[in-house]
């Protein structure tokens, strides 16, 4: 099996469901989970030595700094080998599921003999789970929906760690076969924010892929014709079609969606043209053989400015500085820093008096960053009736108001659309942040007539947000060429909680290669003076 990096914040995790599966002792699984709160300061790239003296500074016990150690370097440690080893497999899927949490799942499994997802779905569905004490109606019709969308997704992938697979796949294959030619195609280098299955092209008949494939506990799952289909255990399909590199066409075929492959051969060498990121839709072919033009995709080069990141002020792993140095190394003019509002506790929201504090802050960066400007920026949250959670006087202080939804998600879409309209009329909002609130194999956004919301963002000179976030990628990129169509601004932001998240641009950078996005629309994409003429312009 291919090696991955390990994500502690994620095994530690389960080494915390473990022990409360397991453990009776309260005072021990509520001070490892005080731990757990220490991993939100950890950036995804960091090494060891700098965790350590996280924990030390935190007066951490030597025992638990141990396991943590362990679990950072190995990817597990002697109780979670221990706890897997007598865990059914479907226990650890129900871990999964929204809405039960450690205590809910234990009695499923202990009490009621539930040890799946697929089980639990049943005592759903016939009414058997309502009945248990601490679940009831609401919570079996919510489980209901929280497994079908389980269902649904459980074998597919984000795109950034397919994409990682895949180049895993491709330098296996290429050292045990030489002079090989294999790359990827179909729907990872379309950019799809989800992939179920990871398509290559490759000159390896059946015979060498199922020897390459079974030593690595691959399962064959069939042939048809030149196409070949394994199976990664509990995870996603491999497929695998026959082509020798020069053959065009083929390559050609699988690089796109059967529509527009179908499409494409009347429009013959246009249709090859085409940006293998705009084959998903026959629209670009129409598109551009009226235009007779095509549009450069946007660079990491061409964003100027970084809007929206989070520092430890909020719930960010550095410092405003390090993110503003971070910046500056990348080459960008300006940053605007929107850490979480009031009304986000759980991120440690900024009150009043916490960001009277924080512009003092920027005000003395400014004067040291110069001429690298950092504007003064909140993330406010959209409340339940469309209202931002700060007085107008704290709203005017700020230079960008970015207003996001995070909670209360469940509003059907006329509701929905309102709630984010009043936020839009709101005349200290800048940007509408991750409009939809939906998070990629963890939660649906609510629905929206985005119509309805991009006119409003127009008439009220409101930046629609694509967030770059992978696990979010929020507007969705289906919608984009509409918003360019009635007149909307957009920008490319991270949301980046870290220094190594600014990075997570590219991510939207290749979904909007989806799209007819061009810099000049990109609000991300304006200069230090552009930018601040924009911003001043939206004040008239």
């Amino acid at each position: 099996m291919f090696s991955e990096k390990i994500n502690f914040a994620k095994q530690y995790h389960l080494f915390l469901n473990l022990l409360e599966l397991y453990e009776d002792n309260s005072f021990k699984i509520s001070f490892y989970k005080k731990a757990e709160l220490l991993l939100k300061k950890i950036d995804r790239e960091s090494q060891w030595e700098e965790v350590e003296k996280i924990c030390l500074a935190s007066k951490l016990s030597t025992n638990l700094i141990q396991k943590l150690k362990t679990i950072f370097l190995t990817g597990t440690c002697e109780e979670i080998a221990l706890y897997l080893n007598q865990t059914p497999p479907g226990i650890l899927e129900l871990l999964k599921i929204r809405g039960l949490g450690v205590k809910k799942v234990k009695t499923l499994w202990k009490s009621h003999h539930i040890d799946c997802p697929q089980k639990l779905y049943e005592a759903c569905t016939s009414n058997q789970i309502q009945e248990i004490k601490g679940f009831g109606k609401n919570l079996a019709q919510s489980l209901i929906i929280n497994l079908e969308f389980y269902f649904k997704y459980q074998h597919s992938m984000l795109w950034h760690e397919a994409h990682k697979l895949s180049l895993e796949v491709i330098e296996n294959i290429t050292h045990q076969f030489k002079d090989v030619f294999i790359e990827s195609t179909g729907h990872l280098i379309r950019y799809d924010e989800l992939i179920n299955e990871l398509e290559f092209c490759s000159d390896l008949n059946a015979l060498q892929l199922k020897q390459w494939a079974t030593p690595n506990n691959f399962k064959f799952k069939n042939q048809e014709d030149d196409v070949i289909n394994f199976q990664i255990p509990k995870s996603i399909d491999l497929k695998f079609y026959y082509c020798q590199k020069n053959e065009l066409d083929k390559l050609f075929k699988y690089s796109c969606s059967e529509e527009f492959y179908n499409l494409a051969k009347t429009y013959k060498t246009l249709g090859k043209n085409i940006p293998v990121a705009k084959r998903d839709q026959k629209f670009y072919l129409e598109y551009y053989d009226k235009n007779q033009n095509f549009i450069k995709p946007l660079e990491f080069q061409d964003i100027k400015g970084l809007i929206h990141c989070h520092s430890t002020w909020s719930d960010g792993t550095h410092s405003i500085e390090n993110m503003a140095l971070t910046c500056i190394q990348l080459g960008f003019e300006y940053m605007v820093i929107t850490d979480h509002s009031q009304s986000a506790i759980y991120a440690k929201g900024l009150k009043p008096i916490d960001v009277l504090a924080q512009h003092q802050e920027i005000d003395v960066l400014n004067k040291k960053l110069a001429p690298f400007k950092i504007f003064k920026g909140i993330e406010s949250d959209i409340l339940a009736d469309g209202s931002l959670d700060y007085e107008e006087k704290i709203l005017k202080s700020f230079d960008v108001v970015i207003a996001s939804v995070h909670n209360q998600l469940e509003m059907a879409e006329e509701q929905a659309t309102l709630r984010v309209l009043k936020a839009i009329e709101n005349p200290y909002t800048t940007i509408l942040g991750h409009c939809s609130g939906r998070v990629l194999l963890k939660r649906d956004g609510f629905k929206l007539n985005y119509p309805l919301i991009f006119e409003a963002c127009v008439k009220n000179k409101v930046v629609v947000e694509m967030n770059t976030n992978n696990k979010r990628l929020d507007l969705d990129w289906r919608y984009v060429n509409l918003a360019l169509e009635m007149g909307v601004m957009l920008s490319l932001n991270p949301d980046a909680h870290s220094m190594s998240m600014i990075n997570d641009l590219q991510y939207g950078i290749n979904i909007a290669s989806k799209t007819l996005l061009i810099a000049s629309r990109c609000l991300s994409c304006y200069g230090l003076k552009e930018f601040e003429n924009y911003l001043l312009n939206k004040i008239k």
